[in-house]
């Protein structure tokens, strides 16, 4: 530590300042790193809190959105991805009772289902893109 501190004292006014700056960018990583990791801890956390909210419902999906966390700032994946396709799949619901009146319980049909998961597919990629402007 002393080599440093002489050759910082040794050093002309462009030493002196290229120090400095070293050790501010230094500084500058470290607080993007800690931040970094301390916001993948929390999605991390958030993630667990929906995956427990979709075990104790999982035998009615859609009525998650009252126990799901709301954070500003804070990217949450799955959230996204489950609102979204829930909005989707209440829109076919509707679609397909409008089609079918006189049914009194309405389904998701193979085609509805496979039009889904091309849709949670986009969500998806879409998720891990913003994931990663996060992490860059």
């Amino acid at each position: 530590m002393t080599m440093i501190i002489q050759a910082f004292y040794q050093a002309d006014l462009l030493g002196k300042g290229i120090f400095l700056l070293l050790f501010a960018l230094s500084i500058l990583s470290w607080f993007i790193i800690i931040y970094k990791t301390a916001l993948l801890t929390k999605v991390g956390s958030l993630s667990t809190l929906f995956y427990k909210s979709v075990q104790q419902k999982k035998d009615n999906l859609l009525c998650i959105s009252s126990d799901l966390p709301k954070i500003q700032g804070i990217p949450l994946p799955f959230t996204h991805i489950y609102l979204d396709l829930k909005n989707k799949a209440i829109k076919q619901i509707e679609k397909n009772r409008y089609f079918h009146p006189d049914t009194e319980n309405v389904y998701l049909s193979s085609t509805d289902l496979k039009m889904l998961a091309r849709h949670a597919d986009s969500l998806i990629i879409k998720q891990q893109e913003g994931l990663s402007q996060y992490l860059h």
